[in-house]
């Protein structure tokens, strides 16, 4: 990255440093993955401290430290934020923030997931429910990092899917076939509706307002997600408990 470079991008994680600083977490256009520090945010009246909340979208003004760049201007951009006055949308926007960070690298241009990140935010603040706009991201992200499980055909026979419950595995890339053998280890039971739910979210631009078996699906995608982050996702694991999910992933 440049000594000093204006970035567009969305604040996905916050910790503080130091006395009065915060460590930022930003997935930033044309860069994808940086991490910033925002001198003084903490201290009472700090020009930073309104920007360095999780999914504030800002052009941010960075110039290089020795291992970290700092934040010296910023300027918040348009962003709906009613939603974060519904407890249930604001945990689905700490959720989205958190898969963001579990696929999103470092010096690797995440444009289009980015964009997909603002166009969830947006939707929480309509009419579609909090948990659709999470299985909806969710999907989508997966598929563009390429990693969307085959969710109604056996990816290693090409069998459709046909039994209620059906079986899906991350090892296995996605369906299970009832034939297989050895069985994956990993193997878990799903509802065959959620799982067609689960193909057509991945299909749409939006997400729709409401999705039949959405709980289901969630679960559905809990295990995947693990897979994919290699670590736990405290944030969906707490909202998916909230749905009562009891057997949600840690």
């Amino acid at each position: 990255m440049a000594t000093e470079v204006n970035v567009e991008a969305l604040v996905l994680r916050r910790s503080d440093s130091g006395e009065s600083d915060r460590r930022l977490v930003l997935l930033a256009r044309g860069i994808g993955l940086v991490t910033a520090v925002a001198k003084g945010a903490r201290k009472s009246g700090s020009r930073l401290g309104s920007i360095s909340e999780p999914l504030v979208y800002a052009n941010f003004h960075l110039a290089g430290g020795k291992r970290t760049p700092f934040i010296t201007q910023a300027e918040r951009r348009a962003l709906t934020s009613a939603w974060r006055r519904d407890f249930d949308r604001l945990a689905v926007g700490l959720c989205l923030a958190e898969l963001t960070s579990a696929v999103a690298q470092p010096e690797r241009e995440d444009d289009d997931l980015l964009d997909l990140l603002l166009a969830a935010i947006h939707a929480l603040a309509g009419e579609a429910e909090a948990s659709v706009v999470l299985a909806w991201f969710a999907v989508r992200s997966l598929a563009i990092e390429g990693l969307v499980p085959s969710w109604v055909q056996c990816p290693a026979t090409g069998t459709e899917l046909v039994e209620n419950p059906a079986w899906i595995a991350p090892s296995w890339g996605g369906l299970v076939d009832a034939a297989a053998d050895p069985w994956p280890t990993d193997a878990y039971p799903v509802r065959a509706e959620a799982l067609i739910g689960l193909h057509k979210l991945g299909e749409r631009e939006c997400p729709p307002a409401r999705m039949k078996f959405v709980r289901e699906a969630l679960i559905a995608l809990g295990p995947v997600w693990l897979a994919v982050a290699g670590r736990s996702l405290p944030a969906f694991h707490s909202f998916l408990q909230s749905v009562g999910h009891a057997d949600s992933p840690e």
